[in-house]
């Protein structure tokens, strides 16, 4: 099994999706459900690491990054095979558009 890091850009994201969801529709289960999915992923892809669909950007980017759906969201993700650790370094809403930058901390 693999250890999953969240970056603090992706905590970022989802802090700020959670804010979203109670604000918008004042109810506070669906951002836990919203969380509980995120855990959910996140146990899936450290047991599974290539079980998300290789990104393909336009641009060649300096990493290979892999993507897992969550509900309408979508966790790009980056494998570190000699250490075990998996990165989630972006969320995306399916309506926003995709911006990688070309390096990643």
């Amino acid at each position: 099994m693999y250890d999953v890091i969240k970056t603090e850009t992706v905590q970022e994201q989802i802090d700020n999706i959670v804010d979203y969801m109670i604000s918008e529709f004042a109810n506070v289960n669906i951002a836990i459900e919203f969380l509980s999915d995120i855990d959910d992923a996140a146990c899936m892809i450290s047991r599974y690491p290539q079980i998300g669909k290789e990104y393909e950007p336009e641009e060649k980017l300096e990493k290979t990054y892999r993507i897992k759906r969550v509900k309408n969201c979508k966790l790009f993700y980056t494998i570190d095979e000699d250490k075990k650790e998996i990165y989630i370094a972006y969320i995306f809403h399916d309506l926003q558009d995709v911006l990688i930058e070309a390096q990643v901390d």
